[in-house]
């Protein structure tokens, strides 16, 4: 075999050696950067896996990912072995994390790049009135971006939309089946348009997630309310999450008014904080969690709380809808 780097498999067919380095990358959190560097080929067969999941958490990263994706997208590609459209083609889970403001613009230019095959999209960007001021065009209805994503899973804090586009008729939206939707206490917070929650044909999953407890509180709260009577048809859960519980007086307070009692529909289902659930486990209150609040990570932007919201979280809220509905 002529390439050097395959040497120690060179008794293998190419479709094996190819399906081996695959394999070897089937954890998106646990990658070996390294394996692309054994040769031209095996870099060729491992780039898009190791691009497929982009998470944005620190400004080396995203100076180092700004860079590579110059170097592909524009005159000076041709120093790159990846094809113009890589990017596009190959980019599934995009997560943007809270980093020094002053990178937030070489941040948007990598999400434009890598925009169109985006199925999960995370925006994990704590925005205030003050920051969107401050870095001004990057919102909904500012950024063209935002009209050439379209994911199927969007985790997004309210204030990224400018006033006149907080409602559900977006583009952003049209393909969302799981939406998760977390505010911040600001003078910025004008009113959604929570009729337009209806045209959200594919919705199934919602998530109303307050950033900063107590104060984001009361205006979560109050959109909930707002929202159920104009829940899609097709929508199967709604969670509302109160972070950092175990630092909340009257945590039970806010379980009992947001709850499906008190909103009269069966599909809401209240998420605590997981060391708020250990804490009354512990104690002996489990029974009084079991079949009625389920648990979730505060801090979103770890790996562990990333893969739990992928998948586990919904298990867990669904299950609680199912033994309610087996129960009744």
């Amino acid at each position: 075999m002529p390439d050097s780097g395959l040497t120690p498999f060179r008794d293998f067919p190419e479709d094996l050696i190819r399906s081996i380095f695959e394999s070897a990358l089937e954890d998106p959190d646990d990658l070996n950067w390294e394996c692309a560097m054994l040769s031209k080929a095996v870099q060729r067969w491992v780039e898009p896996l190791l691009y497929r999941q982009i998470v944005l958490n620190t400004t080396k990263r995203v100076s180092l990912l700004h860079r590579t994706v110059l170097d592909v997208t524009t005159s000076q590609s041709s120093r790159s072995m990846k094809a113009r459209s890589f990017f596009q083609t190959h980019v599934k889970l995009f997560c943007m994390t809270t980093v020094d403001p002053d990178f937030w613009n070489l941040m948007f230019d990598i999400f434009l790049e890598c925009s169109s095959a985006i199925c999960n999209l995370y925006c994990h960007v704590l925005l205030n009135a003050a920051a969107a001021r401050s870095v001004p065009k990057l919102r909904v209805g500012e950024h063209t971006v935002w009209e050439r994503v379209h994911p199927k899973r969007l985790r997004i804090p309210e204030l990224m939309f400018t006033p006149a586009r907080r409602n559900f008729n977006q583009t952003v939206f049209k393909h969302v089946t799981h939406l998760d939707l977390y505010w911040r206490p600001t003078e910025d917070s004008n009113p959604w348009d929570w009729r337009s929650l209806s045209l959200l044909t594919a919705l199934t999953h919602l998530c109303f997630s307050p950033s900063i407890p107590p104060e984001s509180l009361p205006s979560a709260s109050q959109s909930l309310r707002s929202a159920v009577p104009h829940f899609p048809p097709a929508l199967i859960v709604c969670i509302f999450f109160i972070p950092y519980t175990q630092d909340l007086s009257d945590a039970y307070q806010h379980i009992e008014e947001n709850g499906p009692r008190r909103l009269k529909d069966d599909r809401v289902v209240i998420a605590v904080d997981f060391r708020y659930w250990d804490e009354q486990s512990r104690i002996g209150l489990e029974s009084v969690l079991e079949g009625e609040i389920i648990w979730r990570h505060s801090h979103n932007n770890s790996t562990e709380a990333r893969k739990d919201n992928e998948g586990p979280l919904w298990d867990r809220a669904e299950s609680v809808i199912t033994k309610r509905r087996r129960i009744s």
